[in-house]
This record gives C-alpha cells, sequence and structure tokens, in this order.
C-alpha cells in the first residue's frame, strides 16, 4: 500500500454537530460497512445519534477509540472498553477494517496499540465479540462448547487466530418478521399466561417508572453472571437504581425508545422477569430484542415466553410499523433460543466470542 497510514485516537465528541462530530459519524459508517458486508445486511446497524451517548456514558462503560486514515480517510477502528467493576481483569477489544485495506498491516497496528493501552490499564484478560456472518457450506470453526460455529475461512477468523485468540463461544444472530408473527402473537401470550398462574405482566415505553428501577437492577447484575458465558471471563457488573436510569436515557437521548415487559411475583411484589426491545425512530429499522432474563429461582413458568411475547404485542401497539426485531443468543442457550423459534425468529448469522490472556 502507497498510501499514507496514520492512526490516533479519536476524542469522542460533545455533539454531532460540534467539533469532533463529523469524524466520529464516519467512523460509525465505518463500523457499518464493515459489518453489513458481513452480515449482507444492513438489519444490525446503529446510527451515529443512537451510539454517540453510548460513547459518553464514561461511568459505566469507558471506552476508546482508535482509528486508522489513509491520505485522510477513515478506512477502520479499534476500540477498548474497560469494566468499571473493582479488580476487574478484563477489557473488551475489537479492530475492524474496511475489505479494501485489509491484508496491509492495519488491523495488525491497531490491534498492537489497543492491546497495550489494555495492559497499560492492567488487564490481562482480551475478549472480543466479532460478527462472523452467516455459515455458506464451507469449512467450520466451532467453539470448546461444542454449540455453533463460524466459518473457519473467514477473514476475521483467520485474523483472530492469527493473533494469539481463541474462540470461546457462538452466539445465533437472529430476524423475526413481525408481520409473521401478528396473527398469533395475542394467543402465544394467552398460553403463556395460562402457565404463569401467580405472575402478572406490566409494560413500560421510554424510561420505566422509578418503583421498577431496584428490581430491573437486580435482574441486570444477573443477566450477567447467569446467561451462558462458556469460557470467557464476566465480571458481574455493578448495576443499581442510577445505572438504570443512565441506561434509560442514553437511549433517550440516542433516538431510541426502550419497550419493557415486566412480570411482577404476586406473591411478595417483586419483579422477577424482564425484557427488552429497543425501538428506533425510523420504523423502517430494525427493533432491537436487548436483554431478556428470568431469576432462576422463577423459571419453569414460561415467563420468559410471557415476557418476550409481552412486549411483542406492546410493540405493535405502540410502533405498528416496525416490521422486523433482531436478537443475539449463545448458541448454548436452547431454552431462550426455544422461547425465539417459537416466536419465529430464524437464524441469519453468528457472532465470535473470542478471547486471548495475555
Amino acid at each position: 500500500m502507497t498510501e499514507r497510514v496514520t492512526l490516533e485516537e479519536l476524542a469522542i465528541p460533545e455533539t454531532l454537530d460540534g467539533a469532533g462530530g463529523a469524524a466520529f459519524r464516519e467512523m460509525v459508517g465505518v463500523r457499518n460497512t464493515i459489518e453489513s458486508a458481513a452480515m449482507g445486511s444492513d438489519d444490525f446497524a446503529p446510527t451515529a445519534e443512537e451510539l454517540l451517548p453510548l460513547w459518553r456514558n464514561t461511568v459505566d462503560e469507558p471506552k476508546r477509540l482508535l482509528i486508522a486514515r489513509v491520505d485522510g480517510v477513515i478506512v477502520g477502528r479499534g476500540v477498548l472498553e474497560l469494566p468499571t467493576e473493582e479488580g476487574s481483569t478484563t477489557a473488551f477489544v475489537s479492530v475492524e477494517v474496511l475489505p479494501d485495506y485489509r491484508e496491509a498491516g492495519i488491523g495488525t497496528a491497531m490491534l498492537e496499540a489497543i492491546e497495550s493501552w489494555a495492559t497499560a490499564a492492567g488487564r490481562s484478560i482480551l475478549e472480543s465479540f466479532v460478527t462472523h456472518g452467516p455459515l455458506r457450506g464451507g469449512p467450520e470453526l466451532a467453539p470448546p462448547t461444542g454449540f455453533g460455529a463460524v466459518p473457519a475461512d473467514s477473514p476475521e477468523v483467520r485474523f483472530a487466530l492469527g493473533r494469539g485468540y481463541r474462540l470461546e463461544q457462538v452466539a445465533r444472530m437472529s430476524m423475526l418478521d413481525v408481520d409473521d408473527v401478528l396473527p398469533t402473537i395475542r394467543d402465544v401470550l394467552d398460553a403463556a399466561a395460562a402457565h404463569a398462574a401467580g405472575y402478572v405482566v406490566e409494560t413500560a415505553a421510554g424510561i420505566p417508572p422509578q418503583e421498577w428501577w431496584e428490581d430491573l437492577a437486580l435482574l441486570q447484575r444477573r443477566m450477567s453472571t447467569d446467561a451462558p458465558a462458556a469460557g470467557l471471563e464476566l465480571d458481574e457488573q455493578d448495576w443499581d437504581a442510577d445505572r438504570v436510569l443512565r441506561t434509560a436515557t442514553d437511549r433517550e437521548e440516542g433516538g431510541r425508545t426502550a419497550l419493557t415487559a415486566v412480570a411482577r411475583d404476586t406473591a411478595d411484589g417483586r419483579i422477577v422477569a424482564f425484557s427488552e426491545l429497543l425501538v428506533p425512530s425510523d420504523p423502517e429499522r430494525a427493533v432491537v430484542q436487548d436483554s431478556t432474563l428470568v431469576l432462576s429461582e422463577h423459571r419453569g413458568h414460561r415467563l420468559g415466553m410471557l415476557v418476550k411475547a409481552a412486549n411483542l404485542v406492546f410493540l405493535h401497539d405502540v410502533s405498528p410499523a416496525s416490521r422486523a426485531v433482531t436478537t443475539f443468543n449463545a448458541e448454548e442457550n436452547r431454552p431462550m433460543l426455544d422461547v425465539n423459534e417459537a416466536l419465529g425468529f430464524h437464524a441469519v448469522g453468528a457472532e465470535g466470542a473470542w478471547r486471548k490472556d495475555l
């Protein structure tokens, strides 16, 4: 490559209209181009408006951003995220380069820089979540769990393996056509409710009611440890009522409306299951199925199906023009995959979770 390559840390702008905003928007465009090339669609692509509040939240998920330019144009990015939990030794890293600029050492140079940042921060376990797209009939690489696989000959897999990372887990990327589920979703909800005696469903749009915050914080903490983690090192996240509010506020500022469905135990009044949908301002774009969890001590009552079905009914009431929902689930998380498949979700790709110990 004869063009001049430069690496620089990109300061996160206050706004997209101010200093640094254009570069941040350009970076998001690069991110989305890379993911869309892997997936064959742009269904999973967020906007700069949605991402900026998340990047500006340095309390819960502080990040650093490295960009690669060729003759002044951004062609790649590297991300370091440092969990804030006390004593954490983990860092989340990612490196992405536009297809036309690969095999030129740019990704390697960025990864070396990102890894040096992680080392300087005292982190010795590096983990990375990489979109690999759908399997296409070629050679496959499976994780030690034995569930799922990624294309063994893809550029992303070759890059990760060549730099000392090992595949620990595969998540299924799934899509739901809302029109397909609408004729039956209320019947599905009624059937789930019939198996959930002693629980009631409640829903909320936007920032959830304050009386929910403490229970939602507990559910989010458990989400970070109860979900299958395979060989990954995941800290129990610090969640409290304030973080629930910060997260909801960031989503609102980014132009997404969170729809939350919860199941409440009528015996003690506590929320014991929840599910979230993130609805973009443009109804033509896919809705994101975010967190869903049932507390382990309340499983066996179809509460996962209950809150997911309730939220899909709520979605149609709040945003009737929304037509697609995307989600990610670990391939070994068969109970949740059973729920999703029963609702009509179908696999469209795979995300590999990679680990490197320094």
